[in-house]
């Protein structure tokens, strides 16, 4: 493996460990069970995440369609809409109060994220880009 391929795996793995220790304490506080966390890169730049089975698989993107990475707080966003489709499949209005408050309260806890526990999600590099859905898969475009 090149040195640049191995740069960005360590990057990439990095981000998703810091995304989900982030997260942790408001998946704790749920009860939600989640299962692995993945970097998603699809050829439709509009698509940011996907929720698999409510959480089964979590896949964001962390990266731009010009391969450039996305700020944190950012990919954190996207992490949250990610986490609201645990309760929430769709985009109804539960959705987006959720969302909200999953917003409102990681911008009211910033340290809460420090986690280095990320129990109860894997992380994975494997790259995941998608070219089919099925019923259990929300896509959430931007």
């Amino acid at each position: 493996m090149d040195e640049h391929r191995s740069q960005h795996l360590r990057i990439r793995l990095n981000l998703l460990t810091n995304v989900a220790g982030r997260v942790t304490p408001f998946i704790l506080a749920r009860g939600w069970k989640l299962g692995t966390l993945y970097e998603v890169y699809p050829d439709d730049a509009n698509l940011l995440g996907l929720n698999y089975n409510q959480g089964e698989g979590i896949f964001i993107r962390l990266r731009s369609a010009i391969d450039e990475y996305l700020s944190m707080p950012r990919i954190i966003d996207i992490m949250l809409h990610e986490l609201a489709h645990v309760e929430h499949p769709n985009h109804g209005p539960e959705f987006f109060v959720l969302w909200e408050q999953l917003r409102r309260e990681f911008e009211d806890n910033p340290g809460n994220g420090d986690h280095q526990d990320h129990s109860g999600i894997d992380v994975s590099v494997q790259l995941i880009i998608p070219d089919q859905t099925d019923a259990n898969t929300i896509v959430c475009p931007s």
